[in-house]
């Protein structure tokens, strides 16, 4: 609001004395402006003296700085690992995990891309103990790293096999497969602009202060803040498989991994549930 005596005529004066301060007073010469009246009102002060105020619009003639450009994406440089559970109850699906892989890896040769992303490849599983044969709670089979050659990954990829016992629970250690995927010294999440990790599995999590978990202090929450930090987003994919809805897992499993799916932009959710018998579990989602 501008005020004046009158909104028809306005005297000559020291507009630095108004309610406008000195370093916007308009002058045309200098600074050419639109002030279009939108609205206007009759008022009294207590120094006396009918007041107009005005309501106005100013629109400067000169040129809006030119808005700043985007950043140029095409070489940001894309560090992506595959978190699997590599359990017995997996064993399908990690066949498919090779196959969307070399699919990847086809469509960024045919797009120009392959020298700009870099794939790593953890597997996880559950608590050893009394199960020697698990050989693993978590390990890094492929380390993240820019410049590795396709076949190497791919030869990585090839030596997962599931677990040929089951575990002590339906729910994993994938609290601690997350965990290393994110710390790991093997995982170079530095080297890359872009950083995504994407877990898979058909089961929940053993959650915080499990006694079979292999970091007890270690919570979902934790984990999220882990992979802000570091700048990762995380891309869960479950898979609702009939075994997992006969434990009863899917509700439980859905929440924890709604919120993995909260990391990088917290306004998109990617959270990815699958049909277990969904053919498109790469082609369409990864």
């Amino acid at each position: 609001f501008f005020k004046q005596k009158t909104a028809y005529e306005i005297p000559k004066r020291d507009w630095s004395s108004d309610v406008c301060s000195s370093d916007l007073t308009p002058n045309f010469r200098t600074r050419p402006y639109l002030m279009p009246i939108l609205a206007s009102q009759a008022d009294e002060f207590d120094a006396g003296g009918r007041t107009m105020l005005l309501q106005v619009a100013s629109v400067n003639s000169v040129p809006a700085a030119a808005a700043p450009k985007a950043p140029d994406v095409r070489g940001l440089k894309v560090g992506v690992v595959f978190l699997i559970d590599t359990t017995s109850s997996m064993g399908p699906y990690i066949d498919r995990v090779r196959k969307v892989v070399r699919d990847l890896y086809g469509r960024l040769e045919r797009e120009n891309k392959l020298d700009r992303t870099s794939f790593g490849v953890v597997g996880y599983r559950n608590n050893i103990e009394g199960r020697p044969q698990l050989d693993y709670v978590a390990k890094v089979y492929q380390p993240l790293r820019p410049g590795t050659p396709p076949a190497q990954v791919l030869a990585s990829l090839d030596r997962i096999k599931p677990a040929t016992v089951s575990t002590h629970s339906w729910d994993e250690d994938g609290l601690f497969g997350l965990y290393t995927a994110l710390n790991s010294p093997d995982i170079e999440w530095s080297n890359f602009d872009a950083r995504i990790l994407i877990q898979i599995s058909d089961a929940g999590m053993l959650e915080a202060g499990d006694p079979k978990a292999q970091l007890r202090n270690i919570s979902l929450t934790n984990i999220r803040e882990m992979a802000d930090r570091l700048g990762v987003a995380i891309l869960p994919i479950h898979l609702l498989t009939p075994e997992a809805q006969r434990e009863g897992d899917i509700a439980k499993a859905r929440g924890q991994y709604q919120e993995l799916g909260r990391t990088g932009d917290p306004a998109t959710n990617k959270y990815i549930p699958i049909q277990a018998g969904d053919p498109e579990i790469g082609r369409a989602h990864v």
